[in-house]
């Protein structure tokens, strides 16, 4: 769970779910499910290398071989690239998105943070697969961060199924598109992205295809996106 609390106490008693602590306490109890139904092959190698051991395996063949049904020869969008990362610290916007934007680092909200530059690469994104004939319902945008979700909301069609990770949870779709939002020079990942569970939970939302966008120069800050990347 998310504590929001700073004292020191609460954080040491809450961030722990009962679960956790369950296993902790029976520890011969625990029994790992190995098999999974959810994601191609590519996409189980990621929770597979930073979190499971190696040891999730696909239930069968046609798991493992998942792939999104579209034409496109778009570098991102392409069917035969399960995982893409999208670096916003380099990517190219062409001229039909807009251009006002002038930075690429992230705005604060309050005590959140959006990012202008990465809702319009999402929306770039989501236009591009809609337009290879993949269908709205199997397109989800996910980000740990509800300023970005309400930009986002006000850029993408309203078909798009948007929400934070917590919502996502239990489900999954054939397309997962993931907005980090954090990008500054300092380098601060902060709480949210840092929280290896809870991305792990939105990557491991999609089925055939994951793309995650970022500033590859700040999640390097994090050892587990260090990894990742």
């Amino acid at each position: 769970p998310l504590v929001r609390s700073r004292h020191p106490d609460a954080k040491a008693a809450l961030c722990h779910s009962l679960h956790h602590r369950l296993l902790e306490a029976h520890p011969d109890a625990a029994c790992w499910l190995q098999q999974q139904y959810r994601m191609n092959e590519e996409i189980m190698s990621i929770p597979n290398a930073l979190v499971y051991d190696g040891r999730l395996i696909c239930a069968n063949q046609t798991v493992s071989c998942r792939r999104l049904d579209v034409s496109t020869d778009h570098p991102v969008l392409r069917a035969d690239r399960p995982v893409v990362f999208v670096d916003t610290d380099t990517y190219v916007l062409d001229s039909t998105h807009d251009t006002s934007i002038c930075t690429r680092e992230e705005q604060r909200v309050g005590t959140s943070f959006s990012n202008a530059f990465e809702v319009e690469i999402v929306n770039s994104l989501v236009n591009g697969l809609l337009e290879a004939q993949l269908p709205a319902e199997a397109i989800a945008v996910i980000s740990p961060f509800r300023p970005q979700l309400r930009l986002l909301k006000a850029r993408l069609p309203n078909t798009i199924e948007l929400a934070t990770v917590d919502r996502f949870q239990g489900r999954d779709f054939p397309c997962v598109i993931v907005s980090l939002v954090r990008s500054n020079p300092l380098q601060m990942v902060g709480e949210l992205v840092s929280d290896w569970q809870r991305i792990n939970v939105a990557f491991t939302r999609a089925q055939c295809k994951l793309v995650v966008v970022g500033s590859r120069s700040t999640l390097r800050a994090s050892l587990i996106f260090d990894l990742f990347l």
